[in-house]
């Protein structure tokens, strides 16, 4: 009898056995039923797979850091890879992308020196090509003393090209150590001469063709090598270099170091009667540069207006000549010879006020100044600038310099 009751037992056990597995199967096979239905109303994503997907026109790959879709670089173009901050370092320098330049596309870099300064042009330069997205865009114009042979100038611009071949836009084939050459002979109007390639355009200034350089005067207070002709060029940027068909222009002193991209600086507006764009320091008022007893100071600027550094700006050249700004200048310094105007400065004071009813002030970190002289000025602020500017005595080249790391990085020697 007992073997019968086992019997039974187990054939129950079997039974339902039977039973819980046609229910599983039932349930699994409704949920299947029911993610078919939900993938295909679009309410239910595909997980990942570990396998990537099949290849497609319209499928466009996705960067898993940047999250932005990585496009393509054009038919037989390599895109080259992005500089890191340790490869400027080491002076790597090449596009991020390939660059189409036209015309429109050009950012002209204008600097002023004669030889004294021409390490210190070649390295603002430099730091302002590692620090732009698109290198091959700027184009330098490097203003120096006719008198004077652009030899010097350059074997530096051939030794900077040489160093770094792979300056060049889309489809250019110039820029290479092959081409590297030394310009002797004039080309082009006011004889100026392009120097290995377009990127750097030597142009001499001949101060002896303005006669109001001769009626320019000192201070105790002013420093005497900015007595010299070439520091006036600027004044005269309309001359050299509307010829060449540059109509706009970013001047730069040569004691700066570029952070910041200077492509972002040229898409500044300019317009109506605001032609001129530079950076007011307020530090000190325009009461300590100018004499308030004057009609024409006191008609022009409040005592409390911050003044207008001139060493990093933005100009359109052709408003610049057409408002005939040369000719405000030269009427400026003839009248200080008669009344004295400003307190100090050399070229920079009667600039600055010819061009006072037409500037636009920029956003301070184009030029965060006070690095030749003041010792306390914050890292972060440092950090932040866009434009580095040694205004004042201890410039970052000589042996009492303030700042030296952060020109360093940029000197051709180390560069190279």
């Amino acid at each position: 009898m007992w073997k019968l009751v086992c019997a039974v037992r187990w054939l129950r056990v079997v039974v339902y056995a039977l039973a819980l597995s046609a229910m599983t199967l039932n349930v699994i096979g409704g949920m299947a039923a029911r993610r078919q239905v939900l993938l295909s109303q679009g309410r239910l994503q595909q997980p990942a797979s570990s396998k990537p997907p099949p290849s497609s026109a319209s499928h466009t790959p996705i960067s898993i850091q940047s999250k932005v879709p990585v496009v393509a670089p054009p038919s037989g173009v390599a895109a080259p890879p992005r500089p890191s901050q340790s490869d400027k370092r080491k002076g790597a320098l090449r596009s991020i992308t390939p660059f189409q330049c036209t015309a429109e596309d050009l950012v002209h870099v204008v600097f002023a020196s004669d030889a004294r300064e021409y390490l210190a042009m070649m390295t603002s330069a430099n730091s302002a090509l590692h620090n732009s997205e698109h290198p091959e865009r700027l184009r330098f114009h490097l203003i120096y003393p006719a008198e004077n042979s652009p030899g010097p100038l350059c074997d530096l611009v051939v030794q900077f090209t040489r160093a770094f071949p792979g300056i060049q836009c889309e489809g250019q084939e110039g820029d290479l150590p092959g081409g590297a050459r030394r310009c002797e002979a004039d080309a082009g109007p006011e004889g100026g001469c392009y120097c290995v390639s377009q990127q750097f355009h030597l142009v001499p200034f001949r101060a002896t063709d303005y006669d109001v350089l001769t009626h320019t005067t000192s201070t105790h207070m002013d420093r005497k090598e900015l007595l010299t002709g070439v520091n006036f060029a600027r004044n005269f940027m309309d001359d050299l270099l509307l010829p060449w068909g540059v109509g706009r222009a970013i001047y730069l002193d040569v004691d700066t170091i570029v952070q910041g991209d200077l492509a972002n600086l040229w898409g500044t507006e300019l317009k109506d009667s605001k032609y001129f764009a530079a950076v007011s320091s307020c530090y000190l008022h325009m009461t300590f540069w100018f004499d308030f007893n004057v009609d024409i100071v006191k008609n022009t600027f409040s005592k409390n207006d911050c003044y207008i550094n001139a060493g990093v700006y933005i100009v359109d050249l052709q408003q610049y000549k057409e408002d005939r700004v040369q000719k405000r200048i030269e009427s400026l310094i003839v009248q200080h010879q008669h009344k004295k105007i400003w307190k100090l400065g050399v070229h920079q004071s009667s600039f600055v006020l010819a061009l006072a009813n037409h500037t636009k002030v920029l956003d301070s970190r184009w030029n965060f100044v006070q690095l030749g002289w003041n010792k306390a000025l914050h890292p972060d602020r440092l950090k932040a600038a866009f434009v580095l500017h040694w205004n004042g005595e201890r410039k970052p080249w000589l042996k009492n310099g303030l700042y030296i790391d952060k020109w360093k990085p940029y000197t051709l020697s180390r560069s190279m």
